[in-house]
């Protein structure tokens, strides 16, 4: 079969095979031939009133039996009229068919797009890596999917595609409503004039969103913006996955979300990558039962932080927290602190405290497990206005092969990757982005018996 020239979109059931619904008209079969067709033969002739390509999709109304799409196999306007040959043969004979070719293609600007309007209830969008950017002169605004039946937009290909946000003033993505699940996408946030805008914004009341294998990138003019933002009162639900939040130093956060009075949206982030963020790598306003996990939080100013509207039952488990030049976690509820779990993180080249809260939760703080965690080369305090931990790891050495350049694996130095070996860390051989193995039996701190040899921080 010949190859299509882009992807092609078939219309839904609001649209027809003529014209695209709903906008822009580029989407539409824009280019008419009238051809001779005869049955049987894959050859026809005639003229056209625009560009034919050879790979163009092209549909034939009239055809009164069979086929009536056909893909263009090769094309000769040396001789009069044209000859244009079909991959395959039609069926039906037809000596004046008007036809239009075009097709409703995914094109490369998706904001202006009818597929990202117009898929029902369950389907998958495939957006297939090209090599070239998919550059967007607006913002994608898009409601789709419901709870039960979400829309999967996912990215194909030997590469994750980059669907870069407009120059202009605009998000790159900014969700309105629906339910979806993204996979293995880039968004890239690209206005270049004026302040910084978050690159992937929640603006509606209710959307549920999980994202597995996603990259958040700011490659604006000028600082300022957070890579994903949820600052609607609203019980909106995410579950990011190996995602990676590039602030590339012009974010001031990475995943920020504030909803207000008793939205107390759950979140939940695993395994995934905060780097050279300038702010807050993970902003958590007005939450409760919040997952972060297994996650890597580097270069960056702040590393969890827990605002004032923030409320209990708040978890972070299993983190490695690096050259930030503020705190790695901070406490601003005294709530934060109730029924809560912080265990397994290290932490290493802290400037500020590696714990820190607002005023003394000391008292309240038996409701919660806050143990089990290791420091290096903190500045403040391990624990500021906290009691410390129990069956906690004082390093005396660097225990990264070489954090400085991203590699987190454990070394086997004397007071650092050894002292993290001998209570239950160890190398992890999956090549992935994330260091270490699962976790399986033994009490961290306990030294084997027996038990795995591996920290919690997991694939």
């Amino acid at each position: 079969m010949t190859a299509l020239n882009t992807p092609i979109v078939f219309n839904n059931s609001t649209g027809n095979d003529a014209t695209a619904s709903g906008s822009p008209s580029t989407r539409a079969f824009i280019t008419t031939l009238s051809l001779q067709i005869t049955a049987g033969s894959a050859t026809t002739y005639g003229t056209a009133n625009g560009a034919i390509n050879v790979g163009d999709l092209v549909y034939v109304p009239s055809q009164t039996s069979g086929r009536k799409f056909n893909v263009i196999a090769s094309i000769n306007t040396s001789v009069s009229p044209s000859v244009y040959t079909f991959d395959e043969v039609w069926d039906a004979s037809d000596f004046s068919a008007t036809c239009y070719s075009g097709g409703k293609r995914a094109g490369s600007d998706l904001s202006t797009d009818a597929i990202l309007t117009e898929a029902p209830d369950g389907s998958t969008i495939e957006i297939e890596y090209t090599g070239t950017d998919y550059a967007n002169a607006g913002t994608i605004y898009t409601s789709l999917g419901s709870d039960t039946s979400p829309v999967t937009i996912k990215g194909t290909g030997s590469q994750a595609p980059r669907i870069v946000g407009t120059t202009l003033n605009g998000n790159c993505v900014r969700l309105l409503d629906g339910a979806y699940i993204w996979e293995n996408l880039q968004f890239i946030q690209n206005k270049q004039n004026g302040g910084g805008i978050s690159c992937f914004n929640i603006f509606a009341n209710v959307t549920r969103n999980r994202f597995y294998k996603c990259t958040f990138r700011s490659e604006q003019a000028q600082l300022g913006g957070s890579l994903f933002a949820d600052g609607r009162n609203t019980t909106h639900i995410g579950i990011f996955d190996r995602c990676v939040f590039d602030g590339n130093n012009l974010a001031t956060s990475g995943f920020y979300r504030t909803g207000g009075t008793s939205a107390y949206a759950a979140q939940i982030l695993i395994n995934c990558t905060f780097k050279d963020i300038s702010g807050t790598a993970i902003f958590l306003g007005d939450t409760r039962t919040t997952l972060v996990k297994n996650c890597i939080i580097h270069d960056c100013s702040e590393g969890v932080g827990f605002q004032a509207d923030s409320f209990y039952m708040q978890n972070v488990n299993d983190c490695i927290f690096y050259n930030l030049s503020g705190n790695g976690i901070t406490l601003n509820n005294s709530q934060n602190v109730l029924c809560s779990n912080f265990t397994g993180n290290i932490f290493h080249s802290i400037t500020g405290n590696a714990f820190g809260a607002a005023a003394d939760y000391s008292s309240g703080q038996e409701m919660s497990v806050i143990e089990n965690n290791a420091f290096y080369n903190i500045a403040g305090s391990n624990y500021s206005n906290l009691t410390a931990g129990a069956n906690d790891i004082a390093l005396t050495a660097d225990p990264f092969v070489d954090a400085a350049n991203g590699d987190f694996n454990v070394n086997a130095d004397a007071g650092g990757g050894d002292t993290l070996r001998a209570n239950n860390y160890a190398l992890n051989t999956d090549t992935g982005v994330y260091p270490f193995r699962q976790y399986v039996s033994d009490p961290f701190g306990g030294g084997g018996g027996g038990g795995a040899t591996f920290h919690p921080l997991a694939q």
